[in-house]
């Protein structure tokens, strides 16, 4: 209990008015799709964590707002299984269970801040590397076919894409450089070019699973238009990308070790480089940059706020090779 009521760590104060106000929307309305502010119109948010929550709530008997202390039981018994069957596809069964303890132990009070973001965020880096760079770990055969990997791919990538979508424009920014690596790696255009058709399908795919979250809401955009307040919530610390490893500390040491792992594994895997996904980053982050110059922000912050996450993988399979 937080301080004698029923509340998780954060309890009523930030976001989690606004994750409590979806979940009991959902719940209310039996729906993922309704937005939790505005009546009659699509969900604005991602609404995969809302709805899983609302079921939870039902299922369990649970008011709304103590999905947020029991959303923490919830990740403790179902996140580390799905970091663990995911990493698991690319390396083997110690190192796997190592990238699973690093990311919860070393990001861990990331959870304080949005734990539907950290479980996004986590998930992302080996779907990322498996189903969308095709990845083939050294040493294992996968009994996977291009089809069925497709298929598990879209249907776990829309998943992760309702709930939290914003790891998926590094993805796509990472695109032109991937193809690059590719083709200097094959000698052959055909063979980048199979490759690239092969993502675009993968993102179709996603797209297509993640239809019921976007596509009302491209609709409710083109028929009542957008006023949102999103792209121009900015503060001067946002501007300053060195502050997570500026100073040393534990966090910093992580973070910077984690980078120079990123770059020790570049023959890692066979069919993906995991540096790619970070000149991604960059890409997203230039872009950004450019566009506070008109008093707008892609937010691309959020890398900032979770790169431990995405650096404690490499540098556990780092330590364990």
């Amino acid at each position: 209990q937080f301080r004698g009521t029923e509340f998780g760590w954060n309890a009523y104060w930030g976001d989690n008015s606004v994750i409590i106000a979806a979940t009991c929307k959902m719940m209310h309305y039996g729906s993922c799709l309704q937005d939790w502010y505005l009546r009659g119109l699509p969900s604005f948010y991602p609404p995969g964590w809302f709805a899983l929550m609302a079921v939870y709530g039902k299922l369990l008997h649970l008011e709304a707002y103590q999905t947020v202390k029991f959303g923490y039981l919830f990740l403790s018994l179902v996140y580390p299984w799905a970091l663990y069957w995911l990493w698991r596809k690319l390396v083997n069964k110690a190192v796997s269970a190592a990238v699973v303890v690093s990311t919860l132990f070393f990001a861990y009070t990331l959870l304080d801040i949005g734990w539907y973001e950290h479980l996004s965020a986590g998930l992302f880096l080996p779907w990322w590397l498996y189903y969308f760079e095709g990845a083939t770990a050294s040493g294992q055969i996968s009994h996977e076919s291009d089809r069925h990997r497709l298929l598990v791919g879209s249907l776990v990538g829309g998943g992760l894409f309702m709930t939290y979508y914003y790891w998926f424009f590094l993805a796509i920014a990472a695109l032109p450089f991937s193809f690059m690596v590719r083709k200097a790696e094959s000698g052959h255009w055909n063979i980048a070019m199979t490759d690239l058709r092969r993502k675009i399908i993968l993102l179709a795919g996603v797209g297509l699973v993640s239809a019921p979250y976007w596509f009302p809401l491209l609709l409710s955009l083109f028929t009542f238009g957008i006023e949102s307040t999103q792209g121009i919530w900015f503060q001067l610390g946002h501007a300053d990308f060195t502050a997570a490893w500026g100073a040393v500390s534990i966090s910093s040491l992580l973070i910077v070790g984690g980078m120079v792992a990123t770059f020790s594994l570049w023959e890692r895997w066979r069919g993906a480089k995991i540096l790619t996904f970070f000149v991604g980053a960059l890409v997203v982050i230039a872009i950004d940059s450019l566009t506070n110059f008109w008093g707008f922000s892609l937010q691309s912050r959020k890398f900032f706020d979770y790169i431990l996450v995405f650096t404690a993988g490499p540098l556990a399979i780092a330590v364990m090779d």
